[in-house]
């Protein structure tokens, strides 16, 4: 071999080693971004899937007849006492149009959808639209209405990401 020579079989090795170990940093890199931005995106749908079912099962909203008058309304919520709801605001509020529902329950980008039924599963109104394909926080509040044992269904989702959550209560 020359003295001198540029290119020799261990630096080209060695060069190659180089540009795998730093592809597959990136790689790693990449990957864990992903995971903490999607981490970010469910701790903001489970805080606002808390948010909205303690909105609805703990106030009246503001003003407390707001159903008479939404236009009115400040805030919405269905609450008669603490855990006890109004059948009637439920269904003023299922016949809300999509965007002022979300609106008044301040979910920003994300999509919600509510459900009320009893224990055995009859649905006594929804409101909102259904998830499809998306990352999903789903919550249930143990409410009584008229009597009766009934349970609250909020779902809040990102259509960003395609995965669903467990229930958190």
């Amino acid at each position: 071999m020359n003295k001198g020579q540029l290119l020799t079989v261990d630096y080209i090795i060695g060069v190659m080693l180089f540009m795998l170990l730093l592809t597959a940093c990136l790689y790693v890199w990449e990957n864990i971004l992903y995971k903490i931005q999607e981490d970010q995106l469910t701790l903001e749908l489970m805080n606002t899937a808390k948010r909205i079912s303690d909105q609805f099962v703990r106030t009246s909203g503001n003003p407390n007849n707001w159903e008479s008058n939404v236009s009115a309304a400040s805030s919405v919520g269905i609450a008669i006492d603490d855990r006890v709801i109004s059948q009637a605001k439920f269904a003023e509020l299922a016949g809300m149009n999509y965007s002022n529902l979300r609106y008044y329950l301040g979910v920003g980008s994300f999509d919600v959808y509510l459900k009320l039924s009893n224990t055995s599963g009859s649905v006594f109104g929804e409101a909102g639209n259904r998830p499809a394909e998306a990352l999903v926080v789903n919550t249930r509040r143990i409410v009584s209405m008229d009597n009766q044992t009934a349970l609250l269904d909020v779902s809040v989702w990102s259509p960003e990401v395609g995965n669903v959550l467990t229930p958190i209560t």
